[in-house]
């Protein structure tokens, strides 16, 4: 990874700062990892997909809830309805 990619990369890791649209589909390239945003406004599609650029190879799915416009969190598998 290059300085640019470094230097970006701890900006990203600091509290407060904004990733967009290019940034999130650099991540699923870098990664090779399928990223699923869950939207929770009801005025946006209620998912999106960023594929990575190299789909030659297995690639992993990663979900990430997306909570009005303003922050990405983590989630967590539901393994059993029946435990909530």
């Amino acid at each position: 990874m290059n300085n640019l990619g470094r230097t970006t990369l701890n900006n990203m890791a600091r509290q407060g700062t904004w990733a967009d649209n290019t940034t999130i589909q650099a991540v699923a390239n870098y990664l090779n990892t399928t990223i699923n945003i869950i939207e929770s406004d009801a005025n946006f599609s209620p998912a999106t997909v960023l594929n990575p650029v190299n789909t030659d190879r297995q690639r992993t799915n990663i979900y990430i809830g997306h909570i009005q416009e303003y922050h990405y969190m983590p989630t967590m598998p539901v393994l059993n309805s029946n435990t909530y």
